[in-house]
């Protein structure tokens, strides 16, 4: 598919790496260095703009290696076919320490996708379903689902204690390792060590799974909402 993209000034166009990349990588455009302070974010423009084909949108991405490596996590956003101001990315900054962002960096990936337009038909009642509105945790674990599998409630102590040494991704992105579990009054809590790089980098959270049962994944499951004991 070809796309119409204009350089903005000293900008970079954004590149496949390989054959089978799915997103072009971008790359900052900034007269100085940007400071994106822990817990904040910050929109870094990306150096050029595109006309896109009407039924498509492109899709700015984070980098996975920057959410792994630095803890930096791209908002997911969409330029539409009618865009044709500089394409910027949002950055938000999920570590404990200020991250630098520098002219030419690659910060971002661009994706290029299809537009399915809805037509809105208004109704009174909606099929049912076994779901019905169940939410998230709602459907336990499926054997089947190889990922996203949802552990059961709980129902003994010695469950919880299984859950030392696993390890703990936090929003999808951040990992770490669980060095202790705590049950209180109906709660479970979590207390892990933050990993970059392979190593610790010091820093232990402790988070209650039931306040948090949509952001944590331990060794691989997430934990529904529901926890219950005999």
């Amino acid at each position: 598919m070809e796309i119409k993209i204009k350089r903005i000034e000293n900008g970079k166009l954004p590149e496949y790496k390989t054959i089978g990349s799915a997103g072009a990588d971008c790359y900052a455009r900034i007269k100085k260095d940007v400071i994106i302070k822990s817990g904040k974010s910050g929109t870094i423009p990306l150096g050029f703009a595109v006309e896109i084909p009407d039924g498509y949108e492109m899709q700015i991405r984070g980098r996975s290696g920057l959410a792994s490596k630095s803890g930096i996590e791209g908002f997911t956003g969409t330029i539409d076919s009618d865009y044709r101001g500089e394409v910027s990315a949002i950055l938000f900054n999920h570590s404990d320490k200020d991250f630098i962002v520098k002219n030419g960096d690659r910060i971002a990936q661009a994706v290029i996708a299809p537009v399915i337009k809805a037509e809105w038909y208004l109704t009174n009642k909606l099929s049912e379903t076994e779901r019905g509105e169940g939410g998230f945790g709602h459907t336990g674990i499926s054997e089947e689902k190889k990922i996203e599998k949802f552990y059961e409630p709980f129902t003994r102590i010695s469950e919880i204690e299984k859950l030392l040494g696993k390890d703990i991704i936090l929003d999808n992105k951040i990992q770490g390792k669980v060095n202790a579990v705590y049950y209180s009054g109906g709660f479970i809590s979590v207390q892990f060590t933050l990993l970059r790089d392979n190593l610790c980098c010091g820093d232990s959270i402790k988070m209650s799974i039931v306040d948090a049962f949509e952001r944590v994944k331990i060794d691989g499951h997430r934990f529904g909402r529901e926890i219950k004991f005999e």
